[in-house]
């Protein structure tokens, strides 16, 4: 009796040591999505606001004012950047506080190194001549001073609705502009 019992204890041995060692060393796989996320740096933010309106000035004049509901800024990181995960409002102006053009989107990210700017979903823009953008994303890019997307664009003038089926480019305060893939409707006035 106590023989068999002895052999059923080594039996259970021998299937859990069996068992933990095809666990460790079989069910392992390298694989390599979830090592980084298993060892991936979290990032948090240095600094974070709400309800915060921005102005910059040149030459003490405002040429930018910059509201968002909420803003969050990663500077101890490679790539520095700031995310308004809630949007942003940006409006420019040559004599302040005439509006020059601006900018709205629900999301934007903005990189400190490279100078740019993008802005995602629901992005809506409007120069002084009153022509009005809809896209659902923008770049703008600081350093060589003009906004563009690759994204299906539509811009609305006082003469018609004209859309870009693979976006635009333009110049940083919206009043030129070239839409890419163009077709729309344009009214022609009878003189």
């Amino acid at each position: 009796m106590k023989y068999k019992i002895a052999k059923i204890k080594n039996t259970i041995k021998l299937l859990l040591i069996t068992s933990i060692v095809n666990i460790v060393f079989f069910s392992c796989e390298n694989d390599i999505k979830q090592i980084n996320t298993i060892t991936k740096r979290i990032e948090f933010p240095n600094q974070t606001a709400k309800n915060l309106t921005v102005l910059r000035s040149d030459s003490g004049m405002i040429i930018a004012r910059i509201h968002a509901d909420e803003i969050k800024v990663y500077s101890d990181v490679k790539e520095p950047y700031t995310v308004f995960p809630k949007g942003l409002k940006v409006e420019t102006f040559k004599k302040f506080p005439k509006i020059e053009s601006s900018i709205y989107a629900e999301y934007a990210i903005y990189y400190d190194k490279k100078k740019l700017w993008i802005a995602r979903y629901n992005v809506k823009a409007q120069n002084s001549k009153g022509e009005k953008l809809n896209t659902e994303e923008l770049f703008w890019d600081e350093k060589n001073k003009k906004i563009y997307s690759n994204k299906f664009s539509k811009i609305t003038t006082q003469d018609g609705v004209l859309y870009g089926k693979k976006g635009f480019t333009a110049d940083q305060n919206f009043t030129k502009w070239k839409l890419i893939n163009t077709n729309g409707t344009v009214n022609i006035k009878d003189e």
